[in-house]
């Protein structure tokens, strides 16, 4: 029984922060609308987009079969995820580079095409994180917490960086957005690591 209540406990606490951390994005969406504008604000938000489409295909399955695999056997954890890894890392780079090279034809103007390059730097950076090998480990807790860091960096970056008027701003907001993906699943790596064993 206590088990369960500790068990209870840990999800709670990591829903708690999953709701906390949705808000921060939220105000940092807010400050960042009230700077940019709708133009600016919209062609930024539409990189961002393309990137979880991106990041999507990039995956290809891989998290949630290592998730489970991890899940099933922890003690293995170390390889299985050295192996998941190397996988997402080569579709990863695969589609960030299929994504910069087909920025022109997707977003034909200058500005948008390079607002699109950029956000292909983030899909490689989701390709290094391990929110699917730490859900593995049954940690939901840790993974709120990796993404409360990476969402508390954003919006300070958004709230101390980003100016009204700026032309750079929209560049700002996307990179801004990727560095915020690239703490995430760096935190989740060494919280992985930590637990787990070093990946090889």
């Amino acid at each position: 029984m206590a088990s369960v209540r500790r068990t209870v406990g840990r999800f709670a606490a990591a829903a708690a922060v999953i709701v906390l951390t949705q808000g921060i994005g939220l105000a940092a969406f807010v400050v960042a609308a009230a700077r940019l504008g709708p133009e600016s604000l919209g062609a930024g938000a539409f990189a961002m987009a393309v990137v979880g489409y991106a990041g999507f295909v990039a995956n290809f399955g891989v998290g949630p079969h290592a998730t489970r695999d991890i899940g099933r056997d922890p003690a293995a954890a170390a390889g299985i995820a050295s192996e998941a890894w190397t996988l997402r890392l080569l579709t990863s780079g695969a589609v960030a580079l299929t994504l910069f090279v087909a920025a022109p034809l997707l977003a034909p103007e200058p500005e948008g095409r390079i607002l699109l390059q950029i956000a292909a730097v983030a899909v490689l950076f989701d390709g290094i994180s391990g929110e699917w090998a730490v859900l593995g480990l049954h940690r939901p807790a840790l993974l709120a917490v990796s993404r409360l860091a990476g969402q508390l960096v954003y919006l300070l970056l958004v709230v101390l960086l980003l100016r009204s008027g700026d032309e750079a701003g929209a560049r700002l907001f996307v990179l801004f957005s990727a560095v915020s993906i690239l703490i995430t699943s760096l935190l989740c790596l060494v919280l992985f690591v930590r637990r787990a064993g070093p990946v090889r």
